[in-house]
């Protein structure tokens, strides 16, 4: 079968549209600011930390906390809130940590507009390598229906180990989450991709988004 040159410009074209519809690239920005040096020193402490990802995130007004409008933390992390914008599509951003250092960076997005392949592909032009050392697949029941989404993204979470030259490792996680079946409204299903940095013996720290499913 011959495709003449136009019907392939246009398939073509139809790609890249479907990648400027997501939020890949943005979400690869901010992976890539958020990686730490070499030697884990000040520049993973709040204030330039987030100086450091501010030429992508816009954060909120708030300091670094725990306690205030933050009851989905667990005791003793701190929080700040942010975001990025693309032709009117929002990437929510959360940096955790203790009361000095940032110890985890969530990004998150509905799953239309995020894609951690789309993410990973976007990655390598910035220099940023990616290992996958582990996956699990999504936990289905009975009770789902064939035609909800939780069926179809399998897996649920896949682990990554992320290397840049002149910086430290960190350990990259993507879940995807759905709400549950058998809810009146239709199914929505997020992407989130939460980088967590520090030493391999520590635990890793939660760092949530704010709302109902907590993504």
């Amino acid at each position: 079968m011959t495709v003449s040159l136009a019907a392939f410009a246009f398939v073509a074209t139809l790609g890249a549209s479907a990648q400027s519809a997501r939020l890949d690239q943005a979400a690869a920005r901010v992976l890539d600011l958020a990686l730490p040096p070499e030697a884990y020193d000040w520049s993973m402490r709040w204030s330039p930390f987030g100086v450091r990802l501010g030429r992508e995130v816009r954060w909120h007004l708030s300091e670094p906390g725990y306690d205030v409008g933050q009851r989905d933390l667990e005791p003793g992390i701190y929080r700040r809130l942010g975001w990025v914008s693309r032709e009117g599509r929002t990437l929510s951003v959360a940096a955790c940590g203790d009361d000095s250092d940032v110890r985890a960076l969530a990004v998150s997005a509905t799953d239309t507009e995020l894609d951690h392949d789309g993410v990973f592909e976007a990655l390598g032009p910035l220099g940023v390598g990616a290992v996958e050392i582990s996956r699990e697949a999504a936990v289905l029941t009975p009770e789902m229906d064939k035609a909800d989404r939780t069926l179809r993204q399998t897996p649920a979470r896949v682990a990554w180990m992320l290397t840049k030259a002149g910086h430290g490792e960190a350990l990259l996680v993507s879940e995807h989450v759905c709400t549950p079946p058998g809810m009146a409204s239709a199914p929505r299903c997020w992407v989130r991709l939460t980088l967590q940095f520090g030493a391999e013996d520590e635990a890793p720290t939660a760092c949530h988004l704010p709302g109902r499913w907590g993504v």
